[in-house]
């Protein structure tokens, strides 16, 4: 399969960030971009568990994790730092990237075609 989608004769499926860029950087056959309409944007979120046994060190990971430092280790990982002009993987033209975070109602609309495509080509039933 993956001989077929190097010759381009299998349609480019959606790639997870944290594996596609560094198995590229490892010398994978892949080759991974960014569409020109827009890339979604998956959000996560961090913080504190009330009562948690060691808040102090949470704390200390939390704001480690949103410094630089901490911001260019995600990267390094595959993903994408929380930065205003933060850091990006090798390969991404920040000035051409254009994030989108579809409000619920406009997800819905697309995310059923997207889900059934999905299936179809990777043989999923549901």
């Amino acid at each position: 399969m993956a001989d077929a989608l190097i010759r381009g004769e299998i349609g480019v499926a959606p790639m997870v960030t944290q594996l596609a860029i560094p198995l590229e950087q490892q010398g994978a056959p892949i080759k991974w971009f960014f569409g020109p309409e827009g890339v979604p944007v998956a959000n996560f979120s961090a913080g504190l568990v009330k009562g948690c046994a060691h808040p102090n060190a949470a704390r200390l990971f939390l704001d480690w994790s949103l410094s630089p430092e901490g911001q260019s280790l995600m990267v390094t990982l595959g993903g994408f730092s929380a930065m205003k002009n933060g850091p990006v993987p090798r390969g991404v033209d920040a000035a051409t990237l254009k994030p989108w975070l579809p409000e619920p109602a406009e997800y819905a609309e697309v995310a059923a075609s997207w889900t059934e495509d999905w299936n179809h080509d990777f043989g999923y039933r549901q």
